[in-house]
């Protein structure tokens, strides 16, 4: 009954044969050595797929033969896989056949179609000696469906459904949209593509010629031909400059039976236009630099943007500033005047769109950072830094005219000497003396200049 009972006292010789040819024993007869209980033997590979038994035996006297079960050899199997909606007159390249096991050799692949009126595959592709798959050809012809079979003698075959579309139509990709005047060339595709919805359906088998039109000649094709070359998907085409502000259509047609044509969405062309950026609030009495205008595209020279504010007495702004030649953009300064809402502007006259911002001119007030708190009496000298804020603490830029800022310690346990901060600054650093007590004392910031607010702060001494 198969049970484990030992090992051979002497050597026994045993004979193996097989049922089928589909497979051999490689060496026959095998000994069970003397102080073993087997001996190892070895099929060779099989040459086609069936079934077969194997039967072991001994002359040795009292040892019964036994024959296995049956025993099953698959044909090696292959698979179709890649691809998908293939147009009339394209064709896709990216189907692959895929063996579930490497090729030792060089394998042949043949293809076929149950309906090559509709969809025909290349006739054959070899999968290299050491590798399991390979990409290979379908060409649509007509709409409908058919079946692509893969095939190679000792190989279970593959198929795999493949649909070719009802449709073909043009499809404009890469407009822009919203062009200016300034905006130069707009690089243009135009595609092919299948059933109405803009599926990829393959490459072109043979050269499709497309006409570009435009409904408003402000932008027209630098090439109103241009052709699909046969194993593209797409033609490249550019549209020229804008002369002038409007709106346009642009439209791709062929001449090419059954390919629809396209018509894009409304393109707007402007004006270039400016926008401002960067800043923040600004004090009343303060400026700050990192304010910036922004054209919508490159200027090819040097163009000079007039800055100005709607209410003087809140902001003033630097009368010019130039973008330079290939750029988009500059910095300029604003000053805070008065507390308010004033609105900055960029122009450049009337080939381009005004950029506005409103601004948040804010009051000062002082503030003070780095204090240490506790103290021990007789400790270090605390150095400390006052600046000039405005709401909730922001920075809001350097001050224009220099800031006296004096201190007063109650009770004066402590001193700390007066600071200026300087034009074109925001803070200056003051350190307090050594406390000669304990308990809590208030450090208070005050200037004389007007609309800048003091500060209070506490501190602790023990």
């Amino acid at each position: 009954n198969g049970s484990y009972c030992g090992v051979a006292a002497s050597p026994i010789s045993v004979d193996l044969s097989v049922s089928s040819t589909i497979t051999t024993i490689v060496a026959t007869p095998v000994t069970i050595a003397t102080g073993s209980d087997f001996a190892s033997a070895r099929l060779s590979q099989a040459t086609s797929g069936g079934t077969y038994t194997v039967t072991a035996s001994t002359a040795t006297t009292g040892i019964a033969a036994v024959t296995s079960g049956t025993l099953t050899v698959n044909t090696p199997a292959m698979n179709i896989y890649g691809g998908g909606l293939i147009g009339p007159g394209m064709y896709r390249s990216d189907f692959y056949v895929q063996l579930e096991d490497t090729t030792p050799v060089a394998l042949t692949i043949t293809f076929g179609s149950t309906a090559p009126g509709i969809a025909s595959p290349q006739a054959s592709v070899t999968i290299p000696a050491g590798q399991y798959y390979a990409y290979f050809r379908i060409d649509g012809a007509l709409t409908g469906t058919t079946t692509i079979t893969a095939s190679s003698p000792a190989w279970t075959a593959a198929s795999v459904s493949v649909t070719v579309a009802t449709s073909r139509e043009l499809f404009l990709s890469g407009l822009d949209s919203a062009r200016t005047t300034l905006s130069g060339i707009d690089d243009v595709r135009v595609y092919v593509r299948c059933d109405g919805v803009a599926a990829y359906c393959g490459v072109a088998a043979t050269a499709i010629p497309v006409t570009l039109t435009t409904s408003n000649s402000i932008t027209v094709p630098v090439a109103a031909s241009v052709a699909i070359q046969p194993d593209f998907d797409y033609a490249a085409a550019q549209l020229t400059q804008a002369t002038a502000p409007g709106q346009l259509t642009v439209t791709a047609a062929t001449n090419v039976t059954g390919i629809a044509s396209a018509t894009s969405g409304t393109l707007i062309v402007t004006y270039p236009y400016f926008n401002i950026y960067g800043g923040g609030p600004v004090g009343a009495g303060m400026h700050r630099s990192d304010f910036y205008v922004q054209l919508s595209d490159t200027t090819p020279t040097a163009l000079v943007v007039t800055l100005s504010s709607s209410n003087a007495g809140l902001a003033t702004v630097q009368s010019t500033v130039t973008i330079p030649a290939n750029g988009y953009y500059a910095y300029f300064q604003v000053n805070g005047v008065g507390v308010g809402a004033p609105t900055i502007t960029a122009s450049a006259g009337s080939t381009y769109l005004n950029g506005l911002v409103t601004l948040s001119v804010q009051a000062r007030t002082l503030a003070l950072s780095s204090l240490d708190d506790p103290r021990a009496v007789g400790g270090p000298v605390d150095a400390f830094r006052v600046s000039l804020r405005c709401d909730a603490n922001a920075y809001c830029g350097v001050t224009t005219a220099a800031v006296p800022v004096t201190f007063i310690v109650n009770p004066a346990v402590a001193s700390a000497a007066s600071v200026t901060i300087s034009a074109d600054a925001d803070f200056i650093d003051a350190a307090l003396s050594s406390p000669t007590a304990a308990g809590i004392y208030s450090i208070t910031a005050s200037t004389t200049v007007a609309g800048v607010s003091p500060v209070t702060v506490y501190v602790t001494v023990r």
